[in-house]
């Protein structure tokens, strides 16, 4: 990875009159890339010294005139800045990045973990570069009992070969109409064999493609993961997780990748519509970073330099969790019974 040189364009031109900073974001030579990034987004609060900064459809405002969003983010609580967010009606956040000396992951307050770049809950990063990185509000996604249980039999279900339930068979939180990119794992004693993602426009639909692809995987290579998956699944626990992106990278310097993908966070690309990436686990192992973006483009056939191509979008992954079905699953149902079940709970009856 070629030290010091951006895949997209980052310049930040001090004006001597007004002191205002133009922040030119973009694929290379697209100098409009800031304002399609930053235009239409309503509220945004500034942290730090960001300049001044403008955008149609956009207003900017210094976090010390929200009261309570300062205080939140003074603090620790990443529920309690939502909240604050949300009140105020603010959208997000644009937040002067710094690297302080010796700070752990996730200690300090919010607003220092933002500066470091760092995951906070209910946050999405949108735009990361070397000095400045844009943050918009994005409620995490979870679900309690029946809903998370029963999403992970479903995925085990096709998974051992079970006809797949009808998108109506959903209750509507699942059939929501949110995009959306849903990974099924299995792991085995803790040790995850294989897994496969799907985007899809509900969590419901990419549930049902990302379970068929990753059954389909594993029929095409039985031989070499020992055996049908019929006889393996019932040692093996089936995760059912959101993969998120946190933030296009504006620089693929490797100071900065060392910063920017933390240990929670996995490598990415997209390239031609085609995206691949590496799981947070497997990207520490490579080294993180820098060194984490080389291999995912060696093992799909790219050179390192490609990370400077003016048609590859380097970003970071987030994983966040749904649902586990732990082996062995306790008892035999089918998955048109763990539907019926999910949705009579939603309508608030019990299943027949």
């Amino acid at each position: 990875m070629a030290k010091g040189r951006a895949i997209l364009v980052v310049a930040a031109v001090l004006v001597a009159v007004g002191g205002t900073i133009g922040v030119v974001l973009g694929m290379a030579g697209e100098p409009e890339g800031l304002a399609r990034t930053l235009a239409n987004r309503g509220r945004i609060a500034t942290v730090g010294d960001v300049g001044r900064v403008r955008a149609e459809g956009t207003t900017f405002r210094p976090v010390e005139e929200a009261a309570a969003v300062r205080t939140a983010l003074g603090r620790q609580d990443a529920a309690a800045l939502g909240e604050a967010l949300d009140a105020a009606g603010i959208a997000g956040l644009l937040v002067a990045g710094h690297s302080p000396p010796h700070a752990a992951a996730g200690t300090g307050s919010l607003r220092d973990r933002l500066a470091r770049y760092e995951h906070v809950d209910g946050l999405r990063g949108v735009y990361l570069a070397p000095a400045i990185g844009l943050y918009l509000r994005s409620p995490t996604v979870s679900f309690g009992p029946p809903f998370d249980l029963a999403l992970a039999r479903v995925a085990r279900g096709i998974l051992s070969g079970q006809r797949p339930p009808r998108i109506e068979s959903f209750p509507e939180p699942l059939r929501a109409r949110r995009s959306v990119e849903v990974m099924v794992l299995l792991r085995d004693r803790g040790r995850p064999r294989l897994w496969r993602s799907a985007r899809g426009s509900s969590i419901a639909r990419g549930l049902l493609l990302a379970a068929g692809v990753a059954r389909e995987r594993w029929q095409e290579r039985e031989a070499a993961m020992g055996g049908p998956i019929e006889e393996a699944l019932p040692r093996m626990d089936v995760e059912v997780s959101l993969l998120e992106e946190d933030g296009t990278l504006g620089s693929s310097a490797d100071a900065f990748l060392e910063r920017v993908i933390t240990p929670v966070h996995g490598v990415a690309f997209e390239r031609k519509g085609l995206w691949r990436y590496k799981l947070p686990a497997a990207t520490s192992r490579d080294g993180g970073g820098a060194s984490g973006f080389a291999r995912l483009f060696v093992e799909q056939g790219y050179p390192p330099e490609a990370a400077e191509r003016p048609d590859v979008r380097l970003y970071r992954l987030w994983v966040s969790p749904l649902a586990v079905s732990p082996a062995p699953l306790s008892g035999s149902g089918s998955v048109g019974a763990e539907v019926d079940a999910l949705e009579a709970e939603a309508a608030g009856r019990s299943p027949r």
